[in-house]
């Protein structure tokens, strides 16, 4: 199989794990129909935002070792991960600060 077609099946296949997944996860075994198609969405938009651009960005520089593809899915997992995080943080610390605050003096 020549690669471009195989990279093409790797983008279309691979977004079908967390898809699969999140949805489980968000909805469960019994629901999780009605949120697939929103959690695709979403994935698939992932995958043509960011992945395809990084992609061209390795192939460009030749970078297309399996440890090339293993350290970029890692720094973006890694990264999503952070970008959550700091979401939630902030979050939390705006609950907390409005939450613990002294009352302000009229």
């Amino acid at each position: 199989m020549k690669q471009p077609l195989r990279s093409v099946i790797a983008f279309l296949v691979s977004p079908l794990i967390p898809i699969f997944g999140i949805s489980m996860s968000l909805a469960g075994s019994d629901d999780m129909l009605e949120i697939l198609p929103f959690v695709a969405f979403f994935a698939y938009m992932l995958t043509v935002f960011i992945a395809l651009p990084l992609y061209g960005v390795m192939r460009y520089k030749k970078w297309l070792t399996w440890g090339h593809f293993a350290l970029f899915g890692a720094l973006l997992g890694m990264g999503a991960g952070v970008a959550f995080w700091a979401i939630a943080h902030r979050n939390n610390a705006l609950i907390a600060s409005t939450i613990f605050s002294p009352p302000s003096k009229p």
